[in-house]
């Protein structure tokens, strides 16, 4: 149910628009999304939607994180680029407080498949494969290697000695 629109047009044909859109309260109306679209040949697409809840998604019409990018595995889906020549990109995850973690995840349909793991109460990168379970450990202590079918892996400290355990 579109509750009202701005239009952009040139010679007679639209090129943009912002719609409101009434949400799933069709009681009282007192919810709405914001949906931007473009136009291509003449015909509008809707590119990005601001959910009443306030996600926002690009590429779908039903968000359900803070931020959705939705699409084609031939393009680049986010691209992350400083604008200036000291050759630095930085994307930054932030979490609030020492204890948590920060995490990326690599998944498919079927689940996670694998994560990069950051704890800042033990201060080390996690490396998970096949899940979530951890492979490797990096902290100040040095570098763990786990090997989980035999129960046993690799350490690695700070000075470059090794030491197995559970082998």
């Amino acid at each position: 149910d579109t509750l009202a629109n701005i239009n952009w047009q040139w010679n007679s044909k639209f090129v943009a628009q912002i719609r409101g859109i009434a949400g799933a309260d069709t009681t009282n109306k007192d919810d709405a999304h914001l949906a931007f679209f473009t136009s291509s040949a003449n015909n509008l697409s809707e590119r990005a939607r601001i959910t009443s809840a306030g996600l926002f998604g690009i590429g779908t019409d039903s968000p359900d994180a803070k931020l959705y990018v939705n699409g084609v595995s031939t393009a680049d889906i986010i691209t992350a680029r400083a604008a200036d020549s000291n050759g630095n990109s930085i994307i930054n995850i932030l979490s609030e407080g020492t204890t948590g973690n920060s995490r990326i995840n690599f998944s498919d349909t079927a689940g996670t498949d694998g994560q990069v793991s950051y704890s800042h109460s033990d201060r080390a990168i996690i490396f998970a494969a096949a899940g979530t379970t951890e492979k490797v450990r990096i902290n100040t202590e040095g570098i763990t290697i786990k090997n989980a079918g035999a129960g046993g892996g690799i350490a690695i400290n700070a000075l470059g000695a090794t030491s197995e355990y559970g082998l």
